[in-house]
């Protein structure tokens, strides 16, 4: 069975030392270059490993470059830093915070995927997902910027995937370039078929916090989470979804759970299934409580 093992996610600017968290793939991110069966050592640098499956004696192979370390400062917690589709990875670098593609195909021998998409989020401490791509055969080749240098890190990308319909990477932003107290967080799209950096497209925004956007099989949907001041996303949210249009904008939204005034509700971890039914955890009253729901009824 092949295995992907991730640390917990650690709080900004200490080592990873977290158990890590299972799922079944054979990449994964580490607070290290090495990290075999689960253990890790203390360390600055993160990448992302491949291991080939069925050889657990082996050592795994990092394919970011040593001058590079895959983190995300975004929201202060972290996490969502990469994704790969494809031979593509696309990752968050902790020294700039600039969004990077990598092509990782032909370098390390042996290791088959079957499927057709390996995409995957990393955040609040969580994995989630895993739609795999074709047979890849996985290298390293030298990552190419996608967004702006800004000077600085006061833009800063999480939690993003990739849109095929229009081939790009639709992620969440934090933009402090206006204020370090009252970060700008937006949901925006970088195109992928340019090898030049991009300003990013806005596709939602006028929220204080948004996380987690989901495209549905189909392309023709977008899910994500949001949510203002005071609350933290496990006091109360809201899930939304907006249809996708012609040219790529987000429109006719509405939100589909979370918006009852008279409810607490905490919507999180939005999913879409292959019969493009929209899925989530919902936590209930404020008490961490969660339980699943396909919300879908009231407006597909």
């Amino acid at each position: 069975m092949n295995t992907i093992l991730a640390p917990s996610r650690p709080v900004v600017g200490e080592p990873n030392t977290g158990d890590p968290s299972t799922a079944k793939l054979d990449v994964w991110s580490s607070s290290n270059s090495s990290h075999v069966n689960g253990e890790t050592t203390s360390a600055e640098r993160r990448a992302v490993i491949v291991k080939e499956p069925g050889k657990s004696g082996e050592d795994p192979i990092d394919v970011t470059p040593k001058d590079f370390s895959v983190r995300t400062l975004a929201q202060e917690y972290g996490g969502g830093d990469f994704c790969i589709s494809g031979d593509t990875l696309i990752f968050s670098n902790y020294k700039d915070q600039r969004l990077y593609k990598q092509s990782i195909s032909s370098t390390v021998s042996n290791i088959i995927f079957d499927g057709d998409t390996i995409s995957f989020m990393y955040i609040f401490g969580f994995i989630a997902a895993a739609h795999l791509e074709g047979w890849p055969w996985l290298s390293d080749s030298a990552p190419l910027p996608l967004t702006p240098d800004y000077g600085g890190l006061s833009v800063c990308y999480a939690d993003g995937v990739v849109d095929f319909q229009f081939n790009r990477y639709v992620t969440v932003r934090e933009d402090q370039r206006e204020s370090g107290i009252n970060a700008i967080t937006t949901i925006v799209s970088i195109d992928l078929s340019s090898n030049n950096a991009q300003e990013p497209r806005l596709l939602v925004g006028g929220n204080d916090f948004y996380a987690s956007p989901r495209i549905d099989p189909k392309g023709e949907r977008m899910a994500w989470i949001e949510w203002g001041h005071p609350n933290m996303p496990w006091d109360r949210s809201e899930l939304w979804v907006g249809y996708i249009s012609h040219n790529g904008d987000v429109q006719k939204r509405i939100c589909v759970a979370g918006g009852d005034p008279t409810l607490v509700e905490s919507p999180t971890e939005p999913q879409w299934s292959s019969q493009g039914s929209l899925y989530l955890k919902m936590g209930l009253g404020g008490s961490g409580l969660c339980c699943g729901r396909n919300c879908d009824s009231s407006w597909n």
